[in-house]
């Protein structure tokens, strides 16, 4: 085989190409749907029907409550990346009113498990702590939770309308410093009945190692005519 010097940019051009277009040919239908399951830890009282609703009761006599809301079965199609509903909190305390804060006490963990069914079917979650200050005066109540997440990007496996391709979710809606000291963290605040949202960008993408191989080996096509191109010089 030979390789004329004019063909070392085109190949070089082809190795690029080939490391960033691992991709389907058109956009994938992505469906999935959301359960939620807390963890208690010192003071907190788990129920509802998959464990999605925290209680606790401050010294004042209050109980503040804390409610995961699933998203339905959803469908949505990528590539493009495209925003997903992940489910929402409602946040609520009652009782009486008193001047003295209430801080929840560390220990207590929330899991978002994402229930794909197509392309593949797979699940995993996003694990997060709970954590926040809130009180309840003569004007209702005030401060926020917050869901410190630990791992706010997650990957499950495609199927062959993806090309084999994985399914990356990545939480979209989080807050940042200075609007909470810790970053990748959903601020949960006293909404009503709306309550506050969970979202993520959702995206069909070659997996980094994929993209690595793919721009290797082409790129070793132009490293093998520069080396015969030598040789026969």
């Amino acid at each position: 085989m030979k390789f004329s010097a004019k063909l070392l940019p085109a190949l070089a051009g082809l190795a690029l190409i080939g490391s960033v277009g691992l991709r389907p040919a058109q956009a994938v239908p992505v469906t999935y749907s959301t359960s939620g399951t807390f963890t208690a830890g010192p003071g907190a009282v788990v129920s509802g029907p998959t464990g999605n609703v925290v209680t606790f009761m401050t010294p004042a006599g209050q109980t503040l409550t804390l409610t995961y809301n699933a998203a339905p079965t959803t469908t949505v199609n990528a590539p493009p990346p495209t925003i997903g509903n992940l489910g929402f909190f409602v946040l609520n305390m009652t009782g009486p009113s008193s001047p003295n804060l209430f801080t929840v006490p560390t220990g207590t963990t929330f899991a978002l498990t994402v229930n794909q069914t197509q392309p593949s079917v797979a699940s995993s979650a996003f694990m997060s702590s709970l954590r926040g200050t809130v009180g309840l005066g003569a004007t209702g109540p005030s401060g926020q939770l917050e869901l410190v997440i630990s791992n706010p990007n997650m990957t499950l496996p495609g199927g062959p309308s993806s090309a084999n391709l994985p399914v990356v979710y990545r939480l979209a809606n989080l807050s940042e410093p200075p609007i909470t000291a810790q970053p990748n963290t959903r601020v949960l605040g006293f909404g009503g009945t709306l309550g506050t949202s969970v979202e993520a960008q959702i995206n069909v993408i070659p997996e980094p190692s994929s993209i690595v191989m793919a721009g290797a080996g082409l790129a070793g096509l132009v490293g093998l005519g520069l080396r015969r191109r030598r040789r026969a010089a």
